[in-house]
């Protein structure tokens, strides 16, 4: 068993390979410090690279810090690694891994519902689909009360593996017999044993979550039929775009500690209540959470008037909102809806250099604008000895990523590796991106 309290450095390393499992290339191996003995600095800044990077992946890391790790403190090292591996047990839950989950839905469902279901919920719509055709009368809600007498699991294997799965299993009246029976089926779908039956009539929700999720893995008994999955397939260039902005700013409104948790953003903050959290985030005090509505909210006129609240604080905070009403964020417009987030994300920016400025330059500090971030930006990859230029932050040279390296470069040498960059004009942004990410991950604001 592993001793959670010995050794911050070996905790470091086992959670950078964690995440990595749970999202492969998340964490680039040259971002840590490997020496035998690290010295406290060492030691903080690989802590920091592996929380900010839970984060990223969708971690909630609000209440731990770089000393827990340190000190090897249980249960909230434990509730880390548990959110870790929950992630990747749900990996596949969503239609890009697994396009074949829209048998799941009805023809008429609007899709951008679906994209917006979280994995869980994804899992549980999954497995009361399959309990359905197998003639099961209930519907599961949780990993938890509902499964405990273990028919639940009877009925879907049933219906996933039937030559593994004798009526004796459903005859059997008692439910620790029953869960024991289950378990053995599961084995022979290559379903390890991480769960004993009285974790399944217990309820232990964490345990029957990853019990089911790895049935899923093994056997998720949908239909491969190219004709039904081509709807999830398809996507415009404005699609592809939008998909990696939805990305950006999910895991920047995750990274917040807001109190919910955004599965899709174009779906998410329909209601309004998600843009309200982010404001009182970055501009603390400024939402009169006396009239706002917390979902789940019925009566469409209280989302409208969570969005009008959201346009009011964003106009005092001076962002352009000419095109911008309420009613457009509750109808989903993404491309407003992101014109929004920029510009959200770009104030809590700003906030994080003025405060920088503030503690190095005092009151009497100059406000910093863009201008003097572009100036920093071009200062800094100048004094490397490299020669790349930005014009503004709309200059279209910024597309093949070299000036982005190159400034990463100038700031932390080891971060890039000129090996695998190249000139050319296509795939260099998106192949090399990782840099940026590790970086962020490693220095968080």
């Amino acid at each position: 068993m592993l001793d959670i309290s010995d050794g911050c450095s070996f905790m470091a390393h086992f959670l950078s390979k964690l995440i990595n499992v749970a999202v492969p290339g998340t964490i680039d191996e040259r971002a840590i410090n490997k020496k035998r003995v690290l010295n406290p600095w060492q030691r903080n800044e690989n802590h920091t690279l592996c929380l900010n990077s839970a984060k990223a992946i969708g971690c909630t890391v609000v209440n731990i810090g770089t000393q827990d790790l340190v000190e090897g403190r249980p249960h909230l090292v434990l509730g880390l690694i548990s959110q870790i591996i929950k992630i990747q047990l749900l990996a596949d839950l969503n239609l890009k891994k697994t396009p074949q989950l829209v048998e799941l839905f009805d023809d008429s469902k609007d899709i951008d519902e679906v994209l917006s279901l979280s994995p869980e919920k994804m899992l549980l719509r999954w497995m009361n689909h399959h309990l359905k055709k197998a003639g099961y009368k209930k519907i599961v809600n949780n990993f938890s009360s509902d499964v405990k007498d273990g028919e639940a699991y009877a009925y879907l294997l049933k219906a996933l593996a039937p030559e593994h799965s004798p009526e004796t299993t459903l005859d059997t009246k008692d439910p620790e017999e029953r869960a024991k029976l289950v378990l053995e089926q599961a084995e022979k779908l290559d379903c390890k044993r991480y769960l004993t039956p009285k974790d399944i009539t217990e309820g232990s929700a964490n345990l029957n979550l990853a019990f089911v999720a790895q049935i899923f893995q093994h056997r998720n008994g949908l239909t491969s039929d190219t004709k039904q999955v081509t709807l999830t397939q398809t996507a415009t260039r404005d699609d592809v775009l939008l998909s990696r902005e939805e990305r950006a700013f999910r895991m920047w409104i995750n990274s917040l500690g807001v109190e919910s948790y955004v599965n899709n953003v174009f779906e998410d903050v329909r209601n309004g209540w998600v843009l309200l959290e982010v404001l009182d985030k970055v501009s603390p005090g400024s939402v009169n959470w006396k009239l706002a509505t917390k979902p789940p909210i019925k009566l469409p006129f209280r989302k409208l008037e969570n969005c009008n609240q959201v346009i009011k604080i964003g106009k005092q905070l001076k962002f352009s909102l000419v095109n911008l009403a309420g009613n457009d964020i509750v109808q989903g417009n993404k491309k407003l809806i992101v014109a929004l987030l920029w510009q959200l994300m770009r104030f809590n920016i700003l906030q994080l250099l003025n405060k920088l400025r503030f503690h190095s330059q005092g009151p009497q500090g100059k406000e910093i604008t863009d201008a003097d971030i572009l100036n920093w930006a071009n200062s800094k990859v100048k004094a490397s000895g490299r020669t790349s230029r930005m014009e503004s932050f709309k200059d279209k040279s910024l597309s093949n990523g070299l000036f982005f390296l190159e400034l990463l470069s100038a700031v932390q040498p080891r971060v890039v590796n000129w090996k695998v960059v190249t000139k050319g004009e296509t795939g260099l942004f998106s192949a090399h991106m990782h840099s940026v990410d590790h970086w962020t991950t490693l220095f968080p604001d």
